[in-house]
C-alpha cells in the first residue's frame, strides 16, 4: 500500500473565546490519497474548513493546534515558517468559497495569476502570462487573452469559481482544498465546477478535498467521506458505505433531508455551538435512537466492516440502519 499523501491524526484546534479556549476540532484522524476526491460533509459550524485551515496555519491569532499531519512526511504543524510558506500555493492550493472575496477586487486576472506563478515558481513575466493564459482555457474561459485584462466582478459567479480554481492550479498543486465551490451556483454551473474538478483529479493526479454540506454533490463526486459533527468525524468509508447505507443517525438524518431521496425528513434542532456541545454524543439531543449511553460516553471512531468507520453506541448491525419517518 502507498503512503497517503496527507495523514491526520489527533488533530485538534482551541480558538480563544470570552470565557476561555474553545475547541474547535476535537481528536480528528484521516487520511488524503494521492489522486482522490476525499469529501468533507456536514453541517455549518461542524470543522469541516477549520480542519483544513488549521492544516495550512490560516488560524486567527490566540487559536492553538495539536497533533500531527504528514504532507508528503513533513508535518505541516511544525515546519518552519519559511518552509510553509512554500508549500501553500505551491503544493497546497485552496480554492475558498466565495470568488468575491478570494479574488482581489482592484487587480486585474492577469496581474492575480502572474504574481502567484512569479512567487512560486521563479518563471519571468512573459512566461507566467502565457501559463496564465492557458490555465485560463484550461478551466474553460472564454478569450483567455481578454480575460486576463478583465477584473474578477466583470464576470459571473460561475467564472469567478473557475477563476479561482485556475489560480489555484496554478503551480500545480499536488492537493487541492475545495470549500464550498458550488456554494450559491445554480445546478448547471454547479455541475460544471464538479466536472471540472474530476477532469482535473483524472487528467492531472491531483488530489481534492471537497468541503461541502451537500450530499447530493458528494455523491456526484467523492471516493471516500468522512462526516463532520460538532469538530468531530462520526462516520467515515467509501462513498457507496457512507452515502448509500449509513451507520451513524446522523448521516441517515443529512441523507433523509435531501429532497430528491423520497419522502422529506426534516432534521429537528440545530447543531451545538463550540462552547455548547453536550456531553456523550454530542448529536444525541437530537437523535432519535438516543440512549442514557449516549449523553454518558464519548463515542470513538471504530470499524464496522473494512473502511467503514463510526462512532456510535449503538450497535450498528442490529439497531435499524433507516431511520423511519414518525
Amino acid at each position: 500500500m502507498a503512503e497517503p499523501l496527507l495523514s491526520v491524526e489527533g488533530l485538534t484546534v482551541r480558538l480563544p473565546g470570552p470565557n476561555g479556549p474553545v475547541t474547535v476540532v476535537d481528536g480528528v484522524d484521516f487520511t488524503v490519497d494521492a489522486g482522490e476526491i476525499f469529501g468533507v460533509a456536514g453541517e455549518s459550524g461542524s470543522g469541516k474548513t477549520m480542519t483544513f485551515l488549521s492544516l495550512l496555519r490560516l488560524l486567527p491569532a490566540g487559536a492553538t493546534v495539536h497533533g500531527e499531519a504528514r504532507f508528503s512526511g513533513q508535518n505541516l504543524l511544525t515546519a518552519p515558517a519559511g518552509e510553509l510558506r512554500r508549500i501553500r500555493g505551491r503544493q497546497i492550493a485552496m480554492v475558498f468559497q466565495d470568488p468575491m472575496t478570494s479574488l482581489h477586487p482592484m487587480l486585474s486576472i492577469g496581474r492575480q495569476l502572474t504574481d502567484h506563478l512569479r512567487t512560486h515558481l521563479g518563471v519571468n513575466r512573459r512566461s507566467a502570462r502565457a501559463r496564465a493564459a492557458e490555465l485560463l482555457d484550461e478551466v474553460r474561459i472564454p478569450d483567455p487573452s481578454g480575460a486576463l485584462r478583465a477584473y474578477p466582478h466583470q464576470f459571473s459567479g460561475g467564472m469567478r469559481q473557475r477563476i479561482a480554481i485556475a489560480v489555484a492550479l496554478a503551480c500545480r498543486p499536488r492537493l487541492i482544498v475545495a470549500d464550498e465551490p458550488t456554494t450559491a451556483l445554480d445546478v448547471t454551473v454547479q455541475a460544471g465546477v464538479l466536472h471540472l474538478l474530476d477532469r482535473l483529479r483524472r487528467d492531472h493526479g491531483v488530489a481534492v478535498a471537497l468541503i461541502t454540506h451537500d450530499l447530493g454533490v458528494m455523491s456526484a463526486l467523492a471516493d471516500r467521506v468522512s462526516v463532520f459533527y460538532a469538530g468531530r468525524i462520526v462516520e467515515s468509508g467509501t462513498r457507496a458505505d457512507v452515502l448509500r447505507d449509513p451507520g451513524h443517525p446522523y448521516t441517515d438524518a443529512l441523507i433523509g433531508a435531501l429532497s430528491h431521496t423520497g419522502a422529506l425528513r426534516p432534521l429537528p434542532g440545530s447543531a451545538p455551538g463550540a462552547a455548547e456541545r453536550p456531553g456523550g454524543c454530542a448529536f444525541h439531543p437530537r437523535c432519535r435512537y438516543a440512549t442514557e449511553r449516549c449523553a454518558a460516553d464519548d463515542q470513538t471512531l471504530v470499524p464496522i466492516s473494512p473502511g467503514h468507520l463510526l462512532a456510535c453506541a449503538e450497535n450498528p448491525l442490529t439497531r435499524p440502519r433507516k431511520a423511519v419517518a414518525p
